[in-house]
């Protein structure tokens, strides 16, 4: 994988994140969700969240505690 986002890649692996190839891409290159939601359900599905958010939008840092609070309702 060369392309501009590899330092991404290796910061993120620095952190312990998993980044992974985009399954499959449709017309004009942009990703497939549906592909992403099944290659994420596959590989981790002990997971209680999954999800997507576009990378304009910040979490605070009690995000964790929110999901928390929701997977036990």
């Amino acid at each position: 994988m060369q392309s501009n986002g590899d330092g991404l890649v290796t910061v993120a692996g620095r952190l312990g994140w998993t980044v992974s190839e985009v399954p499959r891409l449709g017309p004009g290159g942009l990703p497939c969700f549906k592909d992403m939601y099944f290659y994420a359900t596959r590989t981790f599905p002990d997971c209680a969240f999954y999800g997507f958010v576009n990378g304009d939008i910040l979490f605070t840092y009690d995000i964790l505690t929110t999901l928390q609070t929701v997977y036990k309702v």
